[in-house]
């Protein structure tokens, strides 16, 4: 989500439904380094950690159950 500078209801919809549909097959959704005002409206709209907003991308892997492999 760097390069999301702003962030409506529709765009949140549309991410929270395809949360829930990831879920549906066992998947995730996780959103990574927003912007700040983007950020800023997943707070105020609540969906902050049901989207699971990371900053780190260790802390997106570990959230997707993906191992990082270092050669």
């Amino acid at each position: 989500m760097a390069g999301v500078n702003v962030l409506n209801s529709f765009g949140m919809r549309m991410l929270l439904t395809s949360a829930k549909a990831l879920a549906n097959y066992d998947s995730k959704l996780v959103l990574l380094k927003p912007q700040p005002l983007p950020e800023k409206a997943l707070e105020s709209a609540g969906l902050y950690h049901a989207l699971r907003v990371v900053h780190d991308i260790d802390r997106a892997y570990a959230l997707l159950g993906v191992a990082l492999l270092v050669a």
